[in-house]
């Protein structure tokens, strides 16, 4: 009869060392994965937080002012960057800014905030949109400012 070997301890040992080390891998590469997402979700909250709040700055300037120069100027006042374009009646406003949501030139933008104001009868007809470093709207909104309610003309 023929003597069959045993596996030596030593083996076993081996297997189970190499399951646990493959176990851990995978639970680490699932605690990894998780954690990129939740740092993605952060950057994109950051982003939406940050581009409502400058949004919100460029409406409440506009609601502040009875016409589109006094918009311009205001404009023009406060931000040293701005691009405006266009007559009274109808006029463009662009702002960039950096990764830190500070102002910018436009050469090292990462975001950009377009302003669409144009005059219809006595409203202000408003389009804000906040666009990320991928031409994507990260957030928009559309305004009707009665300009007569301020008492301007």
């Amino acid at each position: 009869m023929k003597k069959r070997k045993r596996a030596s301890s030593s083996t076993l040992f081996l297997m189970e060392l190499i399951i646990a080390v493959m176990f851990f891998a995978l639970a680490a590469t699932v605690c990894i994965a998780v954690f990129v997402r939740a740092h993605l979700l952060s950057k994109d909250a950051k982003e939406l937080n940050m581009a409502v709040n400058i949004t919100s700055d460029a409406a409440e300037i506009i609601r502040s002012q009875g016409s589109i120069s006094g918009v311009r100027s205001v404009f023009i006042r406060d931000y040293k960057n701005v691009n405006i374009s266009g007559p009274d009646s109808s006029c463009d406003i662009i702002l960039y800014f950096d990764d830190d949501f500070q102002e910018i030139i436009s050469d090292h933008a990462v975001y950009t905030e377009k302003i669409h104001l144009e005059l219809n009868d006595s409203f202000l007809v408003v389009s804000i949109v906040f666009n990320g470093s991928d031409g994507n709207t990260i957030y928009s909104v559309d305004l009707n400012h009665d300009l007569l309610q301020r008492g301007a003309t």
